[in-house]
């Protein structure tokens, strides 16, 4: 009897035993399964498009500065033809390089405007470590929207505007902030599938 006693426990014993580990791989599963789904929905809903308009925004910046250093290359410090017709054409060309370099900067200040839609409809979707980079992302951008009127010129009298700190489209840190963000979460989703 002492025998079967222990045969019968040691089958027993040993189907609790793999019954926990099932239970445990499985919740461990499950787990993984939520913050695959987790992260997967913060990469379309939030981290990507931010992303996208970030970097799409790195890239017009450096088209508007290359459109600023033609236009120096180009027109300044030249002795050009005083004749009024030649002046002329080069005032022309000037403004519309100008003009051209401008809404480069322009298609950046919609990108904010989009990148503040998704960070309002999407807030939940924030690491809270990540919170204070996209409100200071904000504050800037509401600052370029209350500090300038319709042509985009400054009215915040200059003294004030040195007092109070710089505004910024977006600042190169928001961008290398976005890049990585995006990366580590890219990474975590590769290694959870």
């Amino acid at each position: 009897m002492d025998e079967l006693f222990r045969y019968g426990l040691s089958f027993l014993g040993g189907g609790v035993i793999a019954g926990l580990m099932t239970w445990a791989r499985t919740a461990r599963s499950e787990r993984e399964a939520r913050k695959s789904e987790y992260i997967r929905q913060q990469l379309e809903n939030l981290y990507g498009p931010v992303f996208f308009f970030a970097t799409q925004n790195e890239k017009l910046f450096a088209l508007n500065r290359k459109f600023l250093g033609a236009y120096t290359e180009w027109f300044e410090g030249k002795d050009w033809s005083p004749e009024p017709q030649t002046q002329e054409n080069l005032k022309e060309d000037s403004s519309l390089t100008i003009d051209i370099a401008n809404r480069y900067i322009g298609i950046v200040t919609e990108n904010n405007e989009e990148i503040m839609k998704i960070l309002r409809q999407n807030a939940q979707y924030m690491d809270a470590e990540d919170v204070g980079i996209f409100q200071d992302f904000a504050i800037h951008h509401l600052r370029l929207n209350s500090e300038r009127d319709e042509d985009g010129k400054l009215t915040t009298p200059f003294m004030i505007y040195r007092k109070v700190g710089n505004i910024s489209f977006m600042t190169p840190e928001f961008i290398d902030f976005t890049k990585s963000r995006f990366a580590e979460k890219s990474d975590s989703l590769k290694r959870l599938r």
